[in-house]
């Protein structure tokens, strides 16, 4: 049998008796992603007073777990728990209370503000040169500066402007194959951290080519003194050179 030690998401203000099954769920899955270590992290019960979730760790595993858990706090470590940790906090501020990291000692070892947290500046509007893709669906209006729909991967719609001469450039592209439209975006940061960009100016666009990727990679392979040849998995190595991640 395996030795473990306890690890327990303590919550504010709520009991077994009040805190909804559907929350608890919820409030579940965003602490098994924060903890990881699926195999060796175990769910035991809710315990009384607040709604105490404990869990129990594999004792070899009880100091990474941990580490993983405060590297999530304060930003850094695997994304997935960053995520997780920013999750659960903001589960905690829509109910109103806040939470607690507990060691088998009922040590307090992490804080969840949650309700309890300063309120953030927002900052901005300002503006900085950047990028857009997306597919063009719509280019219209009289006045000097055209408003350009872009609708990009997800689905979304970016209002852009640009001036007579550039929206002429950019009609024949009208729901044809994607393009990237360069110049300055407005942005700004609220309170709650997250970005928007609230506009964006042409300055000048570019077709992006819409093969399939496979073409693609067939193309990098052909290119005299390239080693795409040698990579087992290009898709893999796509994913690395465009986000940084490790193989």
């Amino acid at each position: 049998m395996p030795k473990f030690r306890k690890l327990t998401f303590k919550i504010r203000d709520f009991t077994p008796h009040t805190l909804p099954m559907k929350r608890l769920s919820e409030y579940l899955a965003e602490y098994a992603r924060l903890l990881g270590s699926e195999e060796a992290v175990h769910f035991v019960r809710v315990g009384e007073g607040s709604a105490a979730l404990i869990s129990e760790v594999e004792s070899p595993l009880y100091a990474s777990v941990r580490r993983r858990a405060i590297d999530a706090a304060r930003g850094v470590g695997p994304q997935d728990a960053v995520k997780a940790f920013q999750q659960l906090d903001a589960y905690l501020r829509h109910d109103e209370t806040a939470a607690t990291l507990q060691n088998d000692t009922n040590k307090k070892i992490l804080m969840f503000p949650g309700v309890t947290a300063t309120p953030k500046e927002s900052f901005g509007p300002f503006n900085q040169p950047g990028t857009v893709e997306g597919t063009l669906i719509k280019v219209g209006g009289k006045d000097d500066t055209i408003p350009v729909h872009i609708e990009d991967s997800t689905g979304g719609t970016l209002i852009c402007n640009a001036t007579r001469e550039i929206a002429r450039q950019l009609a024949p592209y009208l729901f044809g194959n994607p393009i990237r439209l360069h110049g300055t975006g407005r942005y700004t940061r609220h309170a709650d951290g997250t970005w928007e960009m609230i506009g964006f100016h042409i300055q000048y666009h570019e077709e992006l080519n819409n093969d399939p990727l496979p073409v693609v990679i067939e193309r990098l392979r052909a290119l005299p003194g390239s080693e795409w040849n040698d990579i087992q998995n290009p898709l893999a190595e796509l994913e690395h050179i465009r986000r940084g991640k490790a193989n």
